[in-house]
């Protein structure tokens, strides 16, 4: 992306991606090569939602799976991708700004 963005500053033609590229090199699928952020941030908010739901109820409205989640909340996980933050933090109610502000 900074490349891309780089190039256009410069002056120089880019190439149209298309939806799958884009969605494949810059959104990330929520595992590997997506961005990463710390997960602790993050844990204490999970904690109070699944205390006042369940982690099935998270999990289903974030869309990530009841395994993910328990990882998470049993701090088995060290960090989590961009996607999936944001998906989480989404589903607990908090904009992903406010749970991760030093990013």
């Amino acid at each position: 992306m900074y490349r891309r963005m780089a190039a256009e500053r410069a002056g120089h033609a880019v190439e149209p991606v298309s939806d799958t590229e884009w969605k494949r090199e810059y959104n990330g699928d929520g595992w590997g090569r997506a961005t990463r952020v710390p997960a602790a941030p993050l844990r204490p908010h999970l904690r109070d939602c699944v205390r006042m739901t369940s982690e099935e109820s998270l999990a289903e409205r974030a869309g990530v799976s009841t395994r993910r989640i328990g990882a998470l909340l049993r701090g088995e996980q060290e960090s989590v991708s961009l996607v999936v933050a944001d998906r989480l933090c989404v589903a607990v109610g908090l904009p992903l700004s406010l749970v991760y502000q030093d990013a």
